[in-house]
């Protein structure tokens, strides 16, 4: 499997590279993960558990809000990743459509 580079939000420079096994629940989202701010388009997103964040990591999580790990919501962008591996999580998104 491909390793897949994730973010937390529209525009957020702080990216980290997961597994892509690691992710679940692809769809399209309209809000981004954590702020829960509107996108400017559906864009390909999904789950992954916290405790996938490399240590030492800023990738706005905290596990403030709640003792971990958990899921949290993150976005998978095609500028930062292969065509194959990002058209292969967009038609699994798109199959779920959009929340």
């Amino acid at each position: 499997m491909a390793t897949i580079v994730v973010s937390r939000g529209w525009g957020d420079w702080r990216r980290i590279t997961v597994p892509e096994e690691a992710l679940s629940g692809l769809h399209m989202a309209l809000n981004a993960g954590g702020t829960r701010e509107p996108l400017p388009r559906a864009t390909v997103a999904g789950y992954m558990s916290c405790d996938r964040i490399p240590e030492g990591e800023d990738f706005g999580h905290s596990c403030l809000h709640g003792e971990g790990p958990h899921d949290i919501k993150v976005l998978v962008f095609k500028s930062h990743n292969a065509a194959g591996a990002y058209e292969r999580l967009r038609t699994s998104a798109e199959e779920r459509g959009s929340r």
